[in-house]
């Protein structure tokens, strides 16, 4: 099964998708996780419930340690494969 229909069936949608709005779905910028990491950390010290923190903090490194041999990130990450990829492909 290749990787398009993987995600055609998690996201529940018939197979008259386009490719190309499935791949929308694999893909995500890694910025992401660097803002929540900083708005969860708010939210855990203002509600006392360090889950938040740790969340966030697990989604960033998550990202941060499949940056590259140079120590770059780059911008977007494939949800399905964890690799580093440009926007847009």
């Amino acid at each position: 099964m290749s990787k398009v229909e993987k995600a055609m069936r998690l996201v529940g949608r018939s197979r008259s998708i386009y490719e190309s709005n499935v791949k929308a779905y694999l893909l995500t910028g890694s910025a992401g996780a660097g803002s929540l990491l900083l708005e969860f950390t708010t939210l855990s010290r203002l509600t006392g419930d360090p889950r938040f923190e740790d969340a966030a903090a697990e989604a960033f490194f998550a990202i941060w340690n499949r940056r590259s041999e140079l120590g770059l990130i780059g911008n977007g990450i494939d949800l399905v494969s964890g690799i580093h990829t440009p926007r847009g492909l």
